[in-house]
């Protein structure tokens, strides 16, 4: 059987689109994931394609093509080409492609052309101008994160302390001083006060020399926001009180004294009660983005909220989405930084590279394109594989069973990951690494720490606002927020709220990084535990007959089954006449 009684060949030439007749006797097509932060498999034709005249079936195929190259103004256009197999008497299409004239092996005197093919997907069109730098500033609607939903309360305490202060340590931190509270009937501190000034004055005693014993006047001042409203507010610590609710503010120590007979610390709240103006939301960029590379296609994310479309998983992850992602805010780092300028930055570049690979970082999500045009951005939850070739079926057990072999990729199984941002943030933000121990762990000392490295967003703006001079002008900063208020969590590690804390390390390791971890058990915000899912290590390669008719049913995102249980396809690969896969899986 000659190639073209199977195959049936199409390009699209300047000229026209005809049927052309490849002269190779044999075939082969490759799938395989191109990064690891895809979730989808790229489609190649592996043969260089040969093209001659054949003059006993009139089909000039060398001389069309060469038509094309010699033509200045055609041979630096690509044209479409398109392969379909023909199964039990009917013809559908199997792969497409493009070829240009430059990538031709050209071998005129013999009249025929060797020509490589280039990948045309779906994707082709997105990763030729996913580095596209856009800025998301122009032409977009501004928006302002403001700090507090309701208003700052403050409340001043005074008390008369018998003993003093029972300790001052050496790195400078007041620790277990006494606040004043009028014996407790001042304030009630499970109302979502905190201390924002703390001073203390000795009166009278011997040991006053020293902050220990004596008699001591004790003045405190604390704060909290508090919102008159008939239901929980948007956001988290909120609790109920007399006329509404009230919740902790974030603040950070500013000073601390302690010299003969006094003692002092002061807070500050650290981000302005206004708020930060000339913001973009998230959904906003995306589509600027979209516009500017002109893809045809249109954003849906059930996880960020834009435009849902009512597929999401039901899990913590998407109700930790849908509580603090879904309304997030990009702003240029000086819009931070620099918050009192009279001037807004107006020029803040980003492109779908930057973005997607640092929200793989941040959020353990992934992208895809599905055949409606729709640019899917969702956690790695989202993606269940089918389960649906099987090849423990009997027409396959006698091929699949002599190759019950397997590896584990160690590179793959590293001591420790550690997150980075683009610049160094506080502790809070920075956070640990997760770390596993174990015989499972690699000992090549090149793969013992997996890095996460996000380049793009930060996220600590208290500290940005505290000591803007630390900071670079360049880059972005990711805001969380709610009906245009930043939102505030208690961080993981240290169970402090901070505005914006969400998008810290621990809390994004805790609500997202559960899943497709390295091993079952490991230290995540120095607390055992045990992850709800692990990567798939195991890889095995296979090989199996596999006709024309079952090949185009074959989907390399589908899960395999072998001895070894539902495998992941990394790569296939396909051969005619051999009508042969092989595969190479891999198993958790």
């Amino acid at each position: 059987m000659e190639l073209h009684d199977k195959f049936t060949c199409y390009i699209n030439l300047p000229s026209g689109s005809r049927r052309f007749y490849p002269a190779n006797g044999s075939l082969a097509f490759h799938w395989e994931r191109e990064d690891d932060g895809h979730i989808f498999h790229r489609h190649k034709c592996t043969t260089q394609l040969k093209f001659v005249d054949d003059q006993k079936r009139s089909h000039p195929d060398f001389t069309d093509m060469y038509k094309v190259e010699q033509d200045l103004n055609d041979r630096c256009r690509d044209a479409d080409i398109t392969m379909d197999i023909n199964c039990q008497g009917a013809d559908s299409q199997f792969w497409q492609g493009k070829i240009a004239m430059v990538d031709g092996e050209w071998s005129v005197w013999n009249c025929n052309v060797g020509m490589k093919t280039r990948v045309n997907d779906k994707y082709t069109c997105f990763l030729r101008n996913w580095e596209k730098k856009v800025n998301i500033l122009q032409f977009t609607d501004k928006q302002t994160a403001r700090l507090f939903q309701g208003v700052v309360q403050y409340k001043d305490c005074f008390e008369i302390y018998q003993g003093g202060p029972t300790r001052w340590s050496a790195t400078g931190t007041i620790s277990a001083l006494p606040t004043a509270n009028d014996q407790g009937q001042c304030i009630n501190p499970a109302e979502g006060w905190i201390v924002v000034e703390n001073k203390g004055d000795f009166i009278d005693g011997s040991q006053s020399q020293n902050t220990q014993g004596g008699t001591w006047n004790v003045r405190t001042k604390y704060a909290r926001e508090f919102l008159s409203a008939d239901q929980t507010p948007k956001g988290v610590g909120w609790v109920s009180v007399a006329g509404g609710y009230a919740r902790i503010v974030p603040v950070d120590l500013i000073d601390a004294q302690n010299i003969y007979g006094h003692f002092e610390e002061t807070y500050v709240i650290p981000v302005p009660e206004g708020g930060f103006d000339n913001g973009v939301y998230l959904e906003d960029a995306l589509n600027k983005m979209l516009e500017e590379i002109d893809c045809d296609l249109n954003v849906i994310s059930n996880f960020f909220g834009i435009n849902p479309d009512g597929t999401a998983p039901d899990n913590e992850v998407y109700q930790a989405a849908e509580d603090f992602l879904h309304e997030l805010m990009i702003f240029q780092k000086t819009d931070v930084t620099n918050y009192k300028a009279t001037e807004n930055a107006t020029k803040n570049e980003l492109s779908f590279k930057e973005v997607f690979e640092d929200f793989r970082e941040m959020f353990n999500v992934y992208w895809d394109i599905d055949d409606n045009g729709n640019l899917r951005i969702e956690h790695y939850t989202y993606f269940a594989f089918e389960r649906r070739l099987n090849l423990l079926e009997p027409k396959f057990e006698d091929f699949i069973f002599p190759q019950w072999v397997y590896t584990y990729e160690t590179d793959k199984l590293p001591e420790s990951e550690t997150w980075s941002w683009p610049e160094t943030q506080s502790p809070t933000f920075n956070g640990d690494p997760i770390t596993y121990s174990g015989a499972c762990v690699t000992d090549d000392p090149n793969s013992k720490d997996k890095k996460h490295a996000i380049r793009t967003f930060m996220t600590d703006i208290a500290l940005m606002i505290l000591k803007p001079d630390t900071f670079g002008k360049d880059g972005s900063v990711l805001v969380t927020t709610a009906g245009g208020y930043i939102l505030s969590e208690l961080v993981s590690l240290t169970q402090e709220s901070e505005f914006n804390g969400h998008l810290s390390i621990p809390n994004l390791q805790d609500h997202y990084h559960r899943y497709n971890r390295p091993q079952w058990n490991g230290t995540m915000n120095r607390q055992l535990q045990k992850f709800e899912s692990i990567q798939r290590l195991r890889k095995q390669t296979v090989k199996v007959p596999f006709s024309c008719c079952n090949i185009l049913l074959f989907k390399p995102g589908d899960l395999v089954k072998t001895q070894l249980g539902w495998g992941e396809v990394r790569t296939a690969d396909w051969e005619w006449p051999k009508q042969e896969l092989t595969l190479e899986l891999l198993h958790d």
